[in-house]
């Protein structure tokens, strides 16, 4: 929700819009902040703390503004050009706009066509915290997760497969890459190509896929460069897009699966999600009864209509 504002608040150009956002900002933190203060009270300790870094917006540019167009001229005897379609690489391009070429995208049925990476898919800037243990996620063990997945044999192992490589393709950055499956047909596609980081939004061709498919029937992974619990917004996708369900590979190994049921309150389910994260930080401490803690908060979110299960690399 804070986040969700922040957005809002970076977007408009208008004074009267800006005021209002930034009105919507300051009552969604003070709701969080009730929220966790009165959560704690019932408890009688510090169980939530606010997390600055889950509240922070990125990659998103301010929005420029852009000149009028100039009247169309009619010339005789020449046909008219369509205008060419702005992707990313136009420097007016919004943060939304879509590189629909086939390049930066993999799509395949069984044993399917994929395309090569392209070289400007991935950005050469390293971060050590997100680099990947190649042989870690490389190995027979990480295979065996997927088999904890009630879908056919080609559809394991195109989830393998295809989380294995956005691991592959992002290690060392703050990109992600996302892949839908229809869990149906087996048909998959992954788009490589989205460059801001910490966010990743399906292409024109992922949303006719989704469109065409069954209600219910896509699965949708991508990767968390930070290794972080999926996100509200993760949650607010399932839901409004109707995954079947939603993966995330991690850069260190572990994958949250989670699906959505029903309505749920965005509030109380964002300091859920807050509340998993410190407990999976601090689960060598021994002062914490982990294990109780970490099914207590995950019979909570069955009671938003979010149901999680999480699979450990150790």
């Amino acid at each position: 929700m804070v986040r969700r504002a922040k957005r809002k608040v970076e977007g408009f150009s208008d004074p009267e819009n800006i005021r209002k956002a930034k009105a919507e900002l300051k009552a969604a933190q003070k709701k969080l902040r009730d929220f966790i203060d009165q959560t704690n009270a019932a408890e009688g300790k510090v169980i939530l703390k606010r997390d600055s870094g889950r509240e922070k917006i990125y990659g998103a540019p301010s929005p420029q503004p852009l000149s009028a167009p100039a009247p169309p001229v009619d010339v005789p005897d020449t046909p008219k050009v369509t205008p060419a379609e702005v992707t990313l690489d136009a420097p007016q391009a919004p943060p939304d706009a879509y590189r629909d070429t086939p390049v930066p995208e993999r799509e395949g049925l069984i044993m399917g066509y994929k395309d090569k990476f392209s070289e400007n898919s991935k950005l050469k800037t390293d971060y050590p915290e997100t680099i990947v243990d190649k042989s870690q996620i490389n190995s027979p063990e990480y295979r065996r997760k997927f088999d904890a997945f009630d879908e056919s044999t080609q559809v394991k192992r195109t989830m393998c497969q295809e989380s294995r490589n956005m691991l592959n393709h992002r290690s060392g950055t703050k990109y992600e890459d996302l892949t839908f499956i229809d869990s149906k047909t087996s048909k998959f596609i992954t788009r490589t190509d989205y460059n801001y980081e910490r966010s990743v939004k399906p292409s024109k061709r992922m949303y006719k896929m989704l469109h065409n498919s069954a209600p219910y029937s896509i699965i949708a992974i991508h990767n968390h460069p930070g290794s972080y619990v999926p996100s509200i917004d993760d949650i607010g996708c399932a839901y409004e897009r109707k995954y079947k369900y939603g993966l995330i590979a991690c850069h260190n190994g572990n994958i949250f699966k989670y699906k959505v049921t029903g309505k749920f309150n965005p509030i109380i389910v964002n300091s859920l999600l807050d509340k998993m994260q410190v407990l999976l930080y601090n689960r060598d401490d021994t002062a914490i009864d982990y294990d109780t803690e970490l099914l207590k908060t995950l019979k909570q979110l069955k009671g938003e209509n979010v149901e999680m299960e999480v699979l450990l690399w150790q």
